[in-house]
């Protein structure tokens, strides 16, 4: 383990979850994942489903994509869309719970965790991690590197996006996008 790798990193978790009951509480997360797991699904087609790294932690998830290099353009141009497909068809169906999603692109770090089990860090990683601490109810927030790659690859999505900052940890600022559904 200890390999550097490019990958799609998406965060999610229940918005105003800690103001629900217990039994709410329960009914959400059994709701969410189960909605999680059919949404990555598609996945399949670009990847090996023991290749995604999927760290769920409390009410929320961390799922990480890893890039694959030898795709032809449509196939890699479906893989680079395919995290804000899944992040706006969490957002877009109807269902009980609000989430909050974060995306970013970038290099992560492999590495075998405290559990031994298959984990990312990095910058890539905890960025993605503010950058969906920083989303309201039913809001998907991107990376700059996510945002540029879409664009940099001619995926005509970004005209859907409002730009802006926000200052994290170690006073850092953050420029990221918002993703705005036509629907």
């Amino acid at each position: 383990m200890g390999k550097i790798k490019t990958v799609y990193v998406l965060f999610a978790d229940l918005a105003e979850y800690s103001t629900k009951d217990i039994y709410k509480q329960k009914e959400y997360v059994k709701q969410f994942m189960g909605d999680l797991e059919r949404e990555l699904e598609s996945c399949k087609k670009f990847v090996s489903k023991k290749k995604i790294i999927k760290s769920p932690a409390g009410d929320g998830i961390m799922i990480v994509i890893p890039t694959k290099n030898s795709l032809k353009r449509k196939k890699a141009n479906a893989l680079h869309k395919l995290p804000l497909k899944i992040a706006r068809k969490l957002i877009l169906q109807e269902r009980d719970y609000e989430l909050r999603i974060g995306l970013s692109y970038g290099e992560g770090l492999l590495y075998k965790d405290i559990n031994k089990g298959k984990n990312y860090v990095g910058s890539t990683i905890n960025n993605c991690s503010r950058i969906m601490t920083a989303a309201d109810k039913n809001q998907i927030l991107i990376s700059d590197a996510y945002y540029n790659l879409l664009k940099e690859k001619g995926i005509n999505l970004y005209e859907r996006f409002q730009k802006y900052q926000i200052r994290v940890k170690h006073n850092q600022i953050l420029d990221l996008y918002q993703y705005k559904s036509e629907e």
